[in-house]
């Protein structure tokens, strides 16, 4: 089997939960090597970007403030099967559907407060280290439009991603 690369952003509850250290350890288990990985403060264009196909859901705003509040940390991990293994382990998007094992099941409060956030395909997790990483991965973030057919479409984007400034001078009315 070839190698895959995913990416996983352990949220401020993990942080605030000095949980960190057990999400490494529970990747590490499952046989992936951490390639790369940043402490960040998550700006409101890069969790529009990651989130894109939910940003009409009613939760939408509370998950944006959430992620936006406080630091996070940028992960990609790299291992066969790496996405797939990453999402068993992460687990679903409710607590209460996740098996007891994973991690949403066993730690995560609720949707919002959900410890850990990973990509759900190669496609999603390549758009996410460029949301996360564009110093590092070569390419450029793919808009909700232009993802694939069985990929969530609710919210086609128009955004030029070449914005040339910094992350934190990026604003509601200027784009990348």
């Amino acid at each position: 089997m070839a190698l895959e690369l995913t990416f996983a952003l352990c949220k401020r509850d993990c942080i605030e939960r000095k949980l960190v250290g057990k999400v490494i350890t529970r990747f590490e288990e499952k046989g992936l090597d951490l390639i790369e990985m940043k402490w960040v403060r998550p700006t409101e264009m890069q969790i529009r970007l990651m989130y894109a196909d939910k940003a009409t859901a009613d939760f939408f705003p509370e998950l944006l403030q959430w992620m936006t509040g406080g630091p996070a940390i940028a992960m990609v991990w790299q291992g066969e099967e790496a996405i797939e293994k990453g999402r068993l382990l992460i687990g679903q998007k409710l607590p209460g559907a996740s098996e007891a094992g994973s991690l949403r099941g066993s730690m995560a409060q609720d949707r919002i407060k959900s410890l850990v956030h990973g990509s759900r395909d190669a496609a999603e997790a390549l758009n996410e280290r460029l949301i996360f990483f564009p110093e590092r991965w070569e390419g450029t973030p793919v808009p909700a439009a232009d993802r694939p057919a069985d990929a969530p479409k609710e919210v086609p984007t128009e955004r030029a991603w070449n914005w040339e400034g910094s992350q934190e001078e990026a604003t509601a009315e200027r784009v990348w």
